[in-house]
């Protein structure tokens, strides 16, 4: 039985969705330590950890994650632009080197989705809002934390892709969600 997971990965949190689709999966968010901005080792090192607890916990048996972007100059709806700062990046991309290394470890499959597909999958539209991904992951009834602050957008940014993983991996299961998911949109 195929048992994906998907993080969606950020300098603060590692957003994660795992379960074998027979039901409800397990989606929630673990807030990484402050670490001064050049120890990525120990950042690499606690991610590592999350893995390894998170493998013994669910026994997964393929990875996903968010593929990083780059914002630069990005005016948001309240009109703020914004601009990554370099060492966020370094951070966050060497997040997915760190995951993609420990899956090679560990023979597991891992692969990387555009935020777009993340976002298509949940709600049907590639430039949703993080708080519509996880509104609409929470109508199909995975559980995610109540604040942004707990991780609620990573936890469903990670939920939205994992349905993506299901859904290219065991159709008529996905089918379970998918009714759900787009009974609500008014879509059935």
């Amino acid at each position: 039985m195929e048992v994906p997971a998907f993080f969606d990965l950020s300098p603060h949190f590692a957003g994660f969705c795992i379960g074998s689709g027979e039901t409800t999966p397990v989606a929630d968010a673990y807030k990484f330590d402050d670490h001064p901005d050049d120890d990525l080792g120990a950042l690499g090192l606690e991610l590592w950890a999350l893995l390894t607890a998170l493998h013994q916990r669910f026994g997964f048996t393929t990875v996903g994650y968010e593929k990083p972007l780059l914002l630069v100059n990005v005016r948001f709806k309240d009109g703020e632009r914004r601009t990554d700062k370099l060492v966020d990046l370094r951070r966050t991309y060497g997040l997915g080197m760190i995951i993609e290394t420990w899956c090679a470890l560990h023979n597991i499959p891992c692969g990387e989705e555009t935020v777009q597909a993340v976002k298509k999958a949940a709600t049907g539209n590639q430039h949703a809002e993080k708080a519509d991904v996880a509104a609409a992951m929470e109508r199909i009834g995975i559980e995610l934390p109540k604040t942004k602050a707990a991780g609620r957008w990573d936890a469903g940014d990670a939920a939205a892709g994992w349905l993506l993983s299901v859904r290219a991996w065991n159709p008529w299961l996905a089918e379970r969600f998918d009714k759900l998911l787009f009974r609500s949109h008014g879509l059935i």
